[in-house]
This record gives C-alpha cells, structure tokens and sequence, in this order.
C-alpha cells in the first residue's frame, strides 16, 4: 500500500517521517522513505538534505550511501555521483558497495576508459564484472 494513502497528504506523510526519523535516526529505512518521498515530488535538494542528515546518524550504512548515488546519478550529477562511490568505498566498504560502485563507474563513464580503475575497485565482486566491462568497452 502506498504511504500516500494512509496519510492522506504529503504534508502529513512528511510530518510522520520527520518525526520518526527523529526519534529512530538509526532506522535507515525511514531515511530512504523520506529522501524518497522527497525526490518524488520533484524536490531533490530536500532529498539531498535528508540523506546528508541520514549520513551523520548511520555513516557506514551501504543502503544510504547508495541511495545517494542513485539520486545523484539520475538526476545527471555524475561526477558528484562517482565522487560518493569513492567515499563509499572508505567508509561503508561492504561487497555489495565494491560491486555496486565498480558497476555504476562504468555506466558512468561513458567512454568505458576507466576499465583499469574499475579493475582496481573490482576486489572480490567475481569475474562476471570483469567480462560485463569487457562487453561494454566492445561495443562503445
């Protein structure tokens, strides 16, 4: 069931996702709903604002470094969104970052020259990454 429904107005869906955030600041999953609900509406900055809060409270959480990422990358802050994968990279170094950031570097690279550097980033995410790389640097 959509948030919107229960609360009936985005207003009151961002008051409660205030206030629980607030109360849970470790509950990462109230922070992606509200950058979430935010970035909905058009509102990017604000979904910036709430990630940026949800970094101090959870600072090596994989899901919110990755949600920023992802709200950088399609909203075309490419370079800001490589930029995040580096910092995630030293902060919230779990596998599913080095293989999320060593996938989302070469779909950020639209040339597929920084194959090497993806290479480097790839420790432990499997060969499958290093053929998917090989692909795309074919066919560009």
């Amino acid at each position: 069931m959509e948030l919107l429904t229960i609360f009936h107005s985005r207003e009151s869906l961002d008051a409660v996702l205030s206030r629980a955030v607030h109360h849970c600041p470790q509950a990462e999953v109230l922070w992606l709903m509200s950058a979430k609900e935010k970035w909905l509406t058009g509102d990017v900055p604000a979904a910036r604002e709430v990630l940026e809060r949800a970094f101090v409270a959870n600072p090596e959480s994989e899901q919110i470094w990755l949600a920023a990422v992802k709200l950088e990358a399609e909203n075309g802050e490419l370079g800001v969104a490589k930029e995040l994968l580096v910092r995630a990279r030293t902060v919230a170094d779990t596998e599913r970052v080095r293989t999320f950031s060593s996938m989302r570097i070469l779909v950020l690279t639209s040339d597929c020259s920084d194959l090497d550097e993806v290479s480097r980033l790839r420790a432990g995410t499997g060969t499958n990454l290093y053929c998917f790389g090989h692909v795309i640097k074919s066919i560009s």
